[in-house]
Protein backbone atom coordinates (compact mmCIF):
# COMPACT_ATOMS: atom_id res chain seq x y z
CA UNK A 1 0.00 0.00 0.00
CA UNK A 2 1.90 3.00 -1.25
CA UNK A 3 -0.05 6.08 -0.19
CA UNK A 4 1.41 9.42 0.94
CA UNK A 5 -1.43 10.51 3.27
CA UNK A 6 -0.43 10.57 6.93
CA UNK A 7 -3.32 8.90 8.85
CA UNK A 8 -3.86 11.82 11.23
CA UNK A 9 -7.58 11.10 11.62
CA UNK A 10 -6.86 7.58 12.87
CA UNK A 11 -4.40 8.98 15.41
CA UNK A 12 -7.09 11.44 16.53
CA UNK A 13 -9.71 8.70 17.01
CA UNK A 14 -7.24 6.58 19.00
CA UNK A 15 -6.31 9.62 21.07
CA UNK A 16 -9.97 10.41 21.81
CA UNK A 17 -10.63 6.84 22.94
CA UNK A 18 -7.60 6.92 25.24
CA UNK A 19 -8.62 10.30 26.69
CA UNK A 20 -12.16 9.08 27.30
CA UNK A 21 -10.82 6.01 29.09
CA UNK A 22 -8.52 8.11 31.26
CA UNK A 23 -11.51 10.29 32.00
CA UNK A 24 -13.28 7.32 33.57
CA UNK A 25 -10.86 7.75 36.46
CA UNK A 26 -11.59 11.46 36.80
CA UNK A 27 -13.79 14.34 35.79
CA UNK A 28 -15.14 12.76 32.57
CA UNK A 29 -16.82 9.85 34.37
CA UNK A 30 -20.30 11.34 34.13
CA UNK A 31 -19.73 12.22 30.47
CA UNK A 32 -18.65 8.66 29.71
CA UNK A 33 -21.78 7.28 31.36
CA UNK A 34 -23.88 9.59 29.20
CA UNK A 35 -22.32 8.01 26.10
CA UNK A 36 -23.26 4.40 26.94
CA UNK A 37 -25.49 2.98 24.20
CA UNK A 38 -28.87 2.31 25.81
CA UNK A 39 -31.36 4.12 23.54
CA UNK A 40 -31.86 5.87 20.20
CA UNK A 41 -30.26 9.05 21.54
CA UNK A 42 -28.03 10.37 18.68
CA UNK A 43 -25.23 11.16 21.13
CA UNK A 44 -25.18 7.56 22.34
CA UNK A 45 -25.43 6.18 18.80
CA UNK A 46 -22.32 8.01 17.64
CA UNK A 47 -20.13 8.47 20.68
CA UNK A 48 -20.56 5.21 22.58
CA UNK A 49 -17.82 4.09 20.16
CA UNK A 50 -15.32 6.28 22.05
CA UNK A 51 -15.96 4.71 25.47
CA UNK A 52 -14.51 1.37 26.64
CA UNK A 53 -15.37 -0.93 29.51
CA UNK A 54 -11.86 -1.69 30.76
CA UNK A 55 -8.18 -1.50 29.85
CA UNK A 56 -8.12 -4.75 27.86
CA UNK A 57 -11.16 -3.67 25.87
CA UNK A 58 -9.40 -0.40 25.02
CA UNK A 59 -6.00 -1.90 24.22
CA UNK A 60 -7.27 -4.62 21.89
CA UNK A 61 -9.63 -2.27 20.06
CA UNK A 62 -6.94 0.37 19.59
CA UNK A 63 -4.49 -2.27 18.37
CA UNK A 64 -6.93 -3.41 15.67
CA UNK A 65 -7.70 0.20 14.77
CA UNK A 66 -3.98 0.90 14.43
CA UNK A 67 -3.37 -2.15 12.22
CA UNK A 68 -6.32 -1.64 9.85
CA UNK A 69 -7.21 2.01 10.33
CA UNK A 70 -3.89 3.47 9.23
CA UNK A 71 -4.14 1.76 5.84
CA UNK A 72 -7.75 2.81 5.23
CA UNK A 73 -7.13 6.36 6.43
CA UNK A 74 -4.13 6.61 4.12
CA UNK A 75 -6.04 5.57 1.01
CA UNK A 76 -9.32 7.43 1.69
CA UNK A 77 -7.86 10.52 3.31
CA UNK A 78 -8.45 11.90 6.79
CA UNK A 79 -11.86 13.51 6.25
CA UNK A 80 -13.43 10.49 4.54
CA UNK A 81 -11.92 8.18 7.13
CA UNK A 82 -13.70 10.03 9.93
CA UNK A 83 -16.93 9.77 7.93
CA UNK A 84 -16.45 6.01 7.48
CA UNK A 85 -15.60 5.48 11.16
CA UNK A 86 -18.58 7.36 12.57
CA UNK A 87 -20.96 6.02 9.91
CA UNK A 88 -19.79 2.56 10.97
CA UNK A 89 -20.36 3.49 14.61
CA UNK A 90 -23.91 4.59 13.76
CA UNK A 91 -24.78 1.51 11.66
CA UNK A 92 -23.32 -0.93 14.18
CA UNK A 93 -25.12 0.81 17.07
CA UNK A 94 -28.45 0.67 15.20
CA UNK A 95 -27.89 -3.02 14.41
CA UNK A 96 -27.15 -3.69 18.07
CA UNK A 97 -30.23 -1.86 19.32
CA UNK A 98 -32.50 -3.72 16.90
CA UNK A 99 -31.09 -7.23 17.40
CA UNK A 100 -29.67 -7.14 20.92
CA UNK A 101 -30.54 -4.05 22.93
CA UNK A 102 -28.29 -4.50 25.95
CA UNK A 103 -26.20 -1.49 27.08
CA UNK A 104 -22.98 -1.34 25.07
CA UNK A 105 -19.80 0.68 24.63
CA UNK A 106 -16.70 0.41 22.49
CA UNK A 107 -15.28 1.06 19.06
CA UNK A 108 -15.61 -2.57 17.94
CA UNK A 109 -18.52 -1.97 15.58
CA UNK A 110 -16.84 0.99 13.89
CA UNK A 111 -13.53 -0.90 13.75
CA UNK A 112 -15.30 -3.82 12.08
CA UNK A 113 -16.50 -1.34 9.47
CA UNK A 114 -12.87 -0.38 8.87
CA UNK A 115 -11.93 -4.07 8.69
CA UNK A 116 -14.73 -4.67 6.18
CA UNK A 117 -13.37 -1.87 3.99
CA UNK A 118 -9.88 -3.36 4.34
CA UNK A 119 -11.16 -6.76 3.19
CA UNK A 120 -12.73 -5.18 0.10
CA UNK A 121 -9.55 -3.30 -0.83
CA UNK A 122 -6.78 -5.61 0.35
CA UNK A 123 -8.12 -9.18 0.74
CA UNK A 124 -4.87 -10.97 -0.14
CA UNK A 125 -2.44 -8.67 1.65
CA UNK A 126 -0.52 -10.49 4.34
CA UNK A 127 -0.96 -9.55 7.99
CA UNK A 128 1.79 -10.31 10.49
CA UNK A 129 0.50 -11.73 13.77
CA UNK A 130 2.02 -12.53 17.14
CA UNK A 131 1.05 -15.54 19.20
CA UNK A 132 1.61 -16.61 22.80
CA UNK A 133 1.12 -20.19 23.93
CA UNK A 134 2.10 -20.87 27.52
CA UNK A 135 5.82 -19.98 27.59
CA UNK A 136 6.23 -20.07 23.83
CA UNK A 137 5.82 -17.01 21.61
CA UNK A 138 6.38 -16.28 17.95
CA UNK A 139 4.92 -14.71 14.84
CA UNK A 140 3.39 -15.72 11.54
CA UNK A 141 1.83 -14.04 8.53
CA UNK A 142 -1.52 -14.83 6.95
CA UNK A 143 -3.55 -13.40 4.11
CA UNK A 144 -6.12 -10.89 5.30
CA UNK A 145 -9.20 -12.78 4.11
CA UNK A 146 -8.36 -15.87 6.19
CA UNK A 147 -7.83 -13.89 9.38
CA UNK A 148 -10.90 -11.69 8.87
CA UNK A 149 -13.04 -14.72 7.96
CA UNK A 150 -11.98 -16.35 11.25
CA UNK A 151 -13.04 -13.25 13.22
CA UNK A 152 -16.37 -13.11 11.38
CA UNK A 153 -17.06 -16.77 12.11
CA UNK A 154 -16.30 -16.11 15.79
CA UNK A 155 -18.90 -13.32 15.77
CA UNK A 156 -21.46 -15.61 14.12
CA UNK A 157 -20.74 -18.28 16.73
CA UNK A 158 -21.11 -15.65 19.46
CA UNK A 159 -24.58 -14.74 18.18
CA UNK A 160 -25.65 -18.39 17.90
CA UNK A 161 -24.29 -19.36 21.32
CA UNK A 162 -25.79 -16.30 23.00
CA UNK A 163 -22.53 -15.41 24.73
CA UNK A 164 -23.18 -12.36 26.90
CA UNK A 165 -21.04 -9.29 27.36
CA UNK A 166 -20.02 -8.78 23.73
CA UNK A 167 -21.98 -6.83 21.11
CA UNK A 168 -21.64 -9.45 18.35
CA UNK A 169 -24.48 -7.99 16.29
CA UNK A 170 -22.72 -4.61 16.29
CA UNK A 171 -19.59 -6.32 14.96
CA UNK A 172 -21.53 -8.06 12.19
CA UNK A 173 -23.51 -4.97 11.19
CA UNK A 174 -20.39 -2.83 11.06
CA UNK A 175 -18.44 -5.43 9.11
CA UNK A 176 -21.10 -5.94 6.41
CA UNK A 177 -21.49 -2.18 6.11
CA UNK A 178 -17.72 -1.83 5.68
CA UNK A 179 -17.60 -4.38 2.87
CA UNK A 180 -20.39 -2.44 1.16
CA UNK A 181 -18.46 0.82 1.47
CA UNK A 182 -15.30 -0.81 0.12
CA UNK A 183 -17.01 -2.33 -2.91
CA UNK A 184 -18.89 0.91 -3.62
CA UNK A 185 -15.63 2.86 -3.40
CA UNK A 186 -13.92 0.51 -5.83
CA UNK A 187 -16.86 0.46 -8.25
CA UNK A 188 -17.29 4.22 -8.15
CA UNK A 189 -13.61 5.07 -8.36
CA UNK A 190 -13.65 6.85 -4.99
CA UNK A 191 -10.22 5.48 -4.15
CA UNK A 192 -7.11 5.28 -6.29
CA UNK A 193 -5.01 2.19 -5.64
CA UNK A 194 -1.54 2.01 -7.12
CA UNK A 195 -0.39 -0.55 -9.68
CA UNK A 196 1.73 -2.10 -6.94
CA UNK A 197 -1.29 -3.00 -4.79
CA UNK A 198 -2.59 -6.56 -4.78
CA UNK A 199 -5.93 -7.51 -6.30
CA UNK A 200 -9.07 -6.28 -4.58
CA UNK A 201 -12.19 -8.20 -3.57
CA UNK A 202 -13.90 -6.72 -6.64
CA UNK A 203 -11.10 -8.09 -8.85
CA UNK A 204 -11.58 -11.53 -7.35
CA UNK A 205 -15.37 -11.39 -7.82
CA UNK A 206 -15.05 -10.19 -11.43
CA UNK A 207 -12.70 -13.06 -12.24
CA UNK A 208 -15.46 -15.46 -11.32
Amino acid sequence: MLHPVVPVANFVVIGLCVLMFLGQMGFLLVLNEAFVLTSWNPIELLFSSLVHADLFHLVFNMWYLWVFGNAICAVFGNTKFLGIFFAGALVSAITHLILDGNPAVGASGAINTIIGVFLALYPVNRIHCLYFFWVKAGSFSIQAYWLIAFWFICDIFGVISGSGGTAFWAHIGGFVFGIGIGIAALSGGWVALSKYDNETLLDIINKK
